[in-house]
């Protein structure tokens, strides 16, 4: 796993830059990119109002399958997921993958959702119940995700926002073992 050409803006691609340089080691790329996620999935629920609850490396069943991960966040609670504005929902599923692909670059995309995998099945479960709830949902609403979270990552703010809230995300982690 690499950063590739490292597609991503001077600010977030220097705090990465250093952050490795700070903690050498095979697993610690890997470790890293799950920090930035989790973190964007983070953000995104307190957009919304949620301070989610996050774990470190853990066992779950992806798929049907019994899956080691190396972090995750809990879940919009269903009253926002069915109340708030549709984009804000999709950012909290999509976005982390999203930025991901934006850091790596477009040659890491296949990997990139598969290791997503379950977020986008989230995702899907959410739209479909949604859309028959509500039937509220634009027809282009990945790709409207897709231009927001392209805005997000490209405001130096955020950027900032998002790096703070890794390194909180790894503080958190740390507190639990």
């Amino acid at each position: 796993m690499s950063l590739g050409t490292l597609a991503a803006p001077t600010t977030i691609a220097n705090e990465i830059a250093n952050w490795l340089n700070t903690h050498p080691g095979p697993s610690n790329l890997s470790q890293l990119l799950t920090n930035i996620h989790e973190a964007a999935h983070v953000i995104y629920h307190r957009d919304l109002g949620d301070d989610p609850q996050v774990r470190g490396a853990h066992w779950r069943i992806i798929d049907g399958k019994r899956e080691w991960v190396l972090g995750s966040v809990e879940c919009l609670p269903a009253h926002i997921q069915m109340n708030a504005h549709p984009v804000l929902v999709a950012k909290t599923f999509l976005g982390p993958r999203y930025i991901e692909v934006l850091l790596r670059g477009k040659e890491s995309q296949d990997e990139c959702w598969f290791a997503s995998r379950r977020d986008f099945g989230l995702y899907s479960d959410w739209y479909r119940i949604r859309q028959t709830l509500r039937a509220d949902l634009p027809s282009d609403l990945k790709e409207e995700v897709q231009r927001a979270i392209r805005r997000d990552f490209n405001d130096p703010v955020f950027q900032r926002r998002l790096w703070k809230t890794a390194l909180e995300y790894e503080a958190r982690i740390k507190a639990q073992n």
